[in-house]
C-alpha cells in the first residue's frame, strides 16, 4: 500500500474512533387533527439513559432536559418547573409500584432500580400537575471500538386523552435530541388554535 493511502486510512479511522456517528437524522411526527389552546402547560419528565456511566448520567441527563425544555419555550409553551415535575414523579413511585407498563401508548416513564423496575403512570402525573401535554422521551448510547452513536425517543402525550400525539427519533450524535425537541415543538405549535381577536372599539368622545 502506497504511503497516502496509508495516511488517508488513518485519518478516516482517526475521526472515527473514539467520535461519534457524524450525521444525525430525526424524524418527527404529530397528529393531524391535534387542536391545542395558545399557552398550553407542558411538564418535561426527565430523560431515560441506556448505556451511559456513572459519571456522566447527570450531565447528559441535565443537557438533554434542557434541549426539550428550551424548544418548547421557544415555541410558546408554558413549561412546568422542572424540581415540581421531579417531586411528583417521585411521590408517584413511591405511593404506586408497577412491574408492567401503566397508562396508554407512551404515558410510562421508566426508572432504573437495583431490584425492579418502576414504571410509572405519565397521564396520572400529568393530572396532578394540571398541565395539557407531558413530555417524555429516552438517549440511548451504542458504542464500539470504531465509534459511538445516540438513539433519541421524544414523545408527547395528551394528558386529557392519554394519547401519544407527537413522537420523534433519530439517531447519530449526541445533537439529535434538541433537533428532536425542536422539530416536535415547532410541529405542536402549528396546531395551537389562534385566538380571535377583539373588535375595534368605538372611539369616545367627550
Amino acid at each position: 500500500m502506497t504511503r497516502w493511502r496509508w495516511l488517508v486510512l488513518a485519518a478516516a479511522l482517526g475521526a472515527g474512533c473514539g467520535g461519534y456517528v457524524m450525521s444525525a437524522k430525526h424524524e418527527s411526527v404529530v397528529s393531524a387533527d391535534l387542536r391545542l389552546p395558545r399557552g398550553a402547560r407542558v411538564a418535561v419528565v426527565p430523560i431515560n439513559l441506556y448505556g451511559y456511566g456513572k459519571d456522566q448520567t447527570k450531565a447528559v441527563g441535565d443537557a438533554a432536559y434542557t434541549s426539550v425544555m428550551a424548544a418548547l419555550l421557544k415555541a410558546g409553551f408554558h413549561v412546568v418547573e422542572r424540581t415540581l415535575v421531579e417531586k411528583a414523579v417521585q411521590d408517584f413511585a413511591h405511593s404506586k409500584k408497577f412491574t408492567g407498563t401503566a397508562g396508554a401508548q407512551g404515558a410510562v416513564y421508566q426508572e432504573e432500580a437495583t431490584d425492579e423496575e418502576k414504571v410509572v403512570d405519565l397521564v396520572e402525573i400529568g393530572r396532578t400537575l394540571n398541565v395539557r401535554l407531558i413530555a417524555a422521551g429516552s438517549l440511548q448510547l451504542e458504542s464500539t471500538m470504531m465509534e459511538s452513536r445516540v438513539e433519541a425517543r421524544l414523545r408527547v402525550t395528551d394528558v386529557t386523552s392519554g394519547e401519544m400525539i407527537s413522537h420523534c427519533g433519530g439517531g447519530g450524535n449526541p445533537k439529535v435530541m434538541g433537533q428532536c425537541a425542536i422539530a416536535m415543538a415547532n410541529e405542536l405549535s402549528a396546531h395551537v388554535l389562534a385566538l380571535p381577536s377583539l373588535p375595534n372599539l368605538p372611539t369616545l368622545t367627550h
